[in-house]
């Protein structure tokens, strides 16, 4: 049997008639779908050795079970590593004088309705 081409793989990735004729126009079209496909949650290494066995292209899964292995690899690597940011989020409040108050009987939390004094000042001419 003749193996299938890009286009079988992208119409089992459930790629529409016309996104797959928009791909035809690109120099390399298969890198196009394998770029949009891996943007969808069901794209996995899995998902996508499955979808190149139903399309029976063994050739190509004999060819990436190289780059897949290391892929796999370097991936379990970085989960062992130390992550950059602290998983915990701090939900207290700001450390900063925002919380401390405007005047001296100021109720930083706002539960105390606040009163002012005030005194409005106006000449004649603005009446």
């Amino acid at each position: 049997t003749v193996a299938a081409d890009w286009r079988t793989v992208a119409e089992m990735m459930d790629f529409t008639y016309l996104e797959i004729k928009n791909f035809e126009k690109r120099d390399y079209p298969f890198e196009k779908v394998l770029t949009e496909w891996e943007t969808r949650p069901e794209a996995t290494v899995a998902n996508l050795l499955s979808i190149l066995e139903k399309a029976e292209r063994k050739d190509v899964i004999s060819d990436l079970k190289e780059i897949i292995d290391d892929d796999c690899r370097k991936y379990l690597e970085r989960q062992l590593r130390k992550p950059v940011q602290v998983p915990v989020v701090d939900s207290c409040g700001p450390r900063t004088q925002e919380r401390e108050g405007i005047t001296l009987f100021d109720d930083p939390q706002g539960l105390i309705p606040e009163t002012f004094d005030a005194f409005i000042c106006y000449c004649q001419s603005d009446i």
